[in-house]
């Protein structure tokens, strides 16, 4: 265990209490799910001229320890700055849409992509993406391909 945490970044989520619990018992399942997540939540994606967005609510929340392997953060925090809400109120838009569909699966992966086009003491110009693949189909069959 001590392993995969040295490849992965703790960090804490704030979240409601009431959905805290979810959470905690799915957030492997969670993992699994962002790929379809994050497309998901592409569809809303561009924001600009607004302060950040946080989550609210009259509840109690609680900070839940996490452990984000490098990808999976980077692709976080870009979707978040793009819509300009915090990771949190991403994390529990994701949990709330898992709760709707917990069957929901996604045959893409993503790649996060980070270019410094320029970086000097005048200027800073970097460009992310995160770009969306289909996985191909399984091969099932037993036999071995045609050659060519």
């Amino acid at each position: 265990m001590g392993e995969k945490k040295q490849h992965s970044i703790r960090t804490s989520v704030s979240l409601p209490v009431s959905i805290s619990g979810f959470f905690r018992k799915n957030r492997h399942a969670l993992k699994k799910i962002l790929e379809g997540g994050f497309r998901a939540e592409m569809c809303d994606a561009i924001r600009r001229n607004r302060t950040r967005c946080y989550n609210r609510t009259s509840e109690n929340f609680v900070i839940v320890q996490v452990f984000w392997n490098y990808d999976v953060y980077n692709k976080l925090h870009a979707m978040a700055a793009v819509q300009r809400v915090s990771v949190s109120l991403l994390i529990y838009r994701l949990l709330m849409a898992m709760q709707k569909n917990p069957t929901a699966k996604d045959s893409r992966v993503s790649n996060y992509v980070l270019i410094v086009r320029s970086l000097s003491a005048d200027c800073l110009h970097i460009e992310e993406k995160i770009i969306f693949q289909r996985l191909p189909p399984p091969n099932n069959s037993e036999e071995p391909p045609l050659a060519a």
